[in-house]
């Protein structure tokens, strides 16, 4: 039996915006938790090589995750991520990505993924939950740029 030691998670969305008006919302991370019922922001030093810590609506209970990053990418109303240890030796590289399509329209990727540790026997089930919850996201950001913007 062959051990999977890395998952992939790709999401996209087409927003009626541009990618400044998009890039703008998504990273007003003091307004992002009256729309966001995941990702809740961001404090720290949003640039590249900045030391920052994201914040994750619990499933369970009112207290919200915290992860600590190193932004690893970062080009301003482009492209932000970060790469870091999650748990049991796993580790994440998340992004966010705006791309201006010929329309005038953003497209809006989120990747992350899992590598190492115990992505073996939980990477699977981690991905499908991240999935879900960046579908839901990208939704709600859409939802709200056009409702700001249109």
């Amino acid at each position: 039996m062959k051990k999977i030691d890395k998952r992939e998670v790709f999401t996209q969305i087409e927003i009626n915006a541009t990618r400044e008006q998009v890039w703008s919302v998504l990273t007003d991370f003091e307004k992002m938790p009256e729309w966001s019922s995941s990702f809740q922001g961001i404090e720290g030093e949003f640039k590249e090589g900045g030391k920052a810590t994201s914040y994750f609506k619990a499933p369970i209970g009112k207290k919200n995750m915290e992860f600590e990053h190193t932004i690893i990418e970062f080009e301003e109303q482009v492209s932000f991520g970060w790469s870091d240890p999650l748990m049991l030796g796993m580790k994440d590289h998340h992004v966010y990505k705006l791309e201006t399509l010929e329309n005038g329209n953003t497209l809006f990727t989120q990747t992350d993924g899992v590598e190492g540790g115990a992505t073996h026997f939980m990477g699977k089930l981690m991905t499908k939950n991240m999935e879900k919850m960046y579908l839901k996201f990208n939704q709600e950001l859409k939802e709200r740029v056009e409702a700001i913007y249109k």
